[in-house]
């Protein structure tokens, strides 16, 4: 075998290898990608989740009064509120007034999810479907469901919920 075909065989393996990590690292990490936006006086910035829902997330979505009612006309901006939880107040005081503004109310539902109490369902689905997608969403997520997707930001606290207006005008056009 002469030094040009090892050559190429060892390129076509290389390249190979590689397709096969990218692959690998898709599966791992179902497809989420950690993104950043830069906001100001976070040097970290805040890092967020992007991915797809299926079909059953989005059926939870249409059922759900207040969201469905909403759904594929603005993008749905989801956080907990309930003075349990520690960074509730600090959302609800960051995006209420999001929710005032013209410019947001016409592109965004901001809706409010209780951390705490109970909530009953009419079947063992539908409280299969609200766990799936409040694991999707965690903390705080945006969805458009003309994408069908959602981004997540997770590890809420104090200083990403004072930062909730520019992460909302970073996703308004999106």
């Amino acid at each position: 075998m002469s030094q040009k075909n090892k050559l190429i065989i060892l390129v076509v393996g290389i390249l190979l290898l590689c397709i096969m990590l990218i692959i690998d690292c898709r599966i791992f990490f179902n497809g989420k990608i950690q993104h950043t936006i830069k906001v100001d006086g976070m040097e970290e910035g805040i890092k967020y989740t992007k991915q797809r829902f299926g079909e059953n997330i989005e059926k939870y979505l249409l059922s759900e009064h207040d969201i469905g009612q909403e759904y594929g006309k603005k993008k749905i901006a989801i956080y907990y509120n309930g003075y349990d939880c520690d960074y509730a107040k600090d959302m609800e005081k960051a995006m209420k007034p999001l929710g005032e503004k013209e410019e947001y109310k016409s592109k965004y539902l901001f809706h409010p999810q209780a951390a705490t109490g109970s909530k009953f369902f009419l079947s063992e689905q539908a409280a299969r479907d609200f766990m799936e997608f409040n694991e999707i969403c965690g903390q705080f997520c945006i969805i458009n469901a003309h994408r069908r997707e959602l981004v997540r930001i997770d590890d809420m606290n104090a200083e990403k919920a004072a930062k909730m207006p520019e992460v909302i005008e970073h996703f308004k056009n999106w």
